[in-house]
């Protein structure tokens, strides 16, 4: 794989930036021995793009272990990070004199959805000392996988059929020669089945190797996870014209109908701690 000294303009400003962001952010954590995975935008410009460029980021995910994550904000506040927003599940903060914002995670998802165990992320990563010049957790390719697929379906932008994820997800599978079973098999593990199910083939156009459609036909039967996707499916037809997603793909795609009615109640009892706690200057 090539590195990122290849890459063109705004990918390679976006990228230096990003390293930045996450350099000084991990000499904060590091020796509190708080330990620091990248995910999503900047990890996917390292691995996956490379040379070829093409993946511009506008903030820097990290995700921290969920037990650490209070002390994890006290420390970057100490160190001079200003906090510019916040929720339940993450924290962005603008490090000193760094435009990008420090997106700092908790968690991958609202609370409750799928069967993601974090302390599980972590005990899959690899330790990393060199790639980002300081010490990370990086994460499993699965679970980028897993967290792509997942982020296309909360977020919305699957439904709408657009978003980063719908190119990210086939240039990892085809970029890293990811067995197609192997990541059937952590997105059962991990309550994803269904969400694949629903976004993997919006992913078609991007993905000419149909790696996606070698990794759905692994997956193991589930008759009513099928119908509740062709349900959705048919519903995105009808609504092609929307300019927001609705919410409920997010719960009803869960690993299970009672899990995403539990995931939706949930939500329903953040929304309004998240308004009184919302913090922005």
């Amino acid at each position: 794989m090539g590195g990122p000294g290849a890459l063109t303009q705004p990918s390679l400003t976006s990228h230096v930036l990003g390293r930045a962001v996450l350099q000084e952010a991990v000499r904060v954590l590091a020796p509190l021995s708080i330990p620091v995975m990248p995910l999503k935008g900047l990890w996917l410009q390292q691995f996956v793009y490379g040379e070829s460029g093409g993946r511009t980021i506008t903030d820097v995910d990290v995700l921290v272990p969920e037990g650490m994550y209070a002390r994890a904000r006290r420390a970057l506040a100490r160190a001079g990070f200003r906090l510019w927003s916040a929720n339940v599940s993450e924290a962005a903060y603008l490090a000193p004199s760094l435009p990008l914002p420090l997106d700092l995670h908790r968690r991958l998802f609202t609370r409750g959805a799928f069967r993601v165990r974090h302390a599980e992320l972590f005990q899959r990563g690899r330790p990393d000392e060199t790639t980002f010049g300081v010490p990370v957790i990086q994460p499993d390719p699965a679970d980028v996988l897993m967290h792509l697929i997942g982020h296309a379906l909360k977020s919305g932008t699957a439904f709408l059929g657009r978003g980063h994820e719908l190119q990210d997800i086939p240039r990892l599978l085809a970029a890293l020669a990811l067995d197609p079973a192997a990541c059937a098999h952590r997105l059962e593990q991990t309550g994803l089945a269904r969400a694949a199910r629903f976004v993997l083939p919006l992913t078609a156009a991007n993905d000419p190797a149909l790696s996606g459609q070698a990794l759905l036909s692994c997956l193991r039967p589930d008759p009513a996870g099928a119908l509740i996707v062709a349900c959705t499916q048919r519903l995105r037809a009808h609504m092609a014209d929307v300019e927001r997603a609705p919410a409920w793909p997010a719960f009803a795609l869960d690993s299970s109908v009672p899990r995403g009615a539990a995931a939706f109640l949930l939500r329903l009892w953040d929304k309004p701690l998240e308004r009184r706690r919302h913090e922005r200057p």
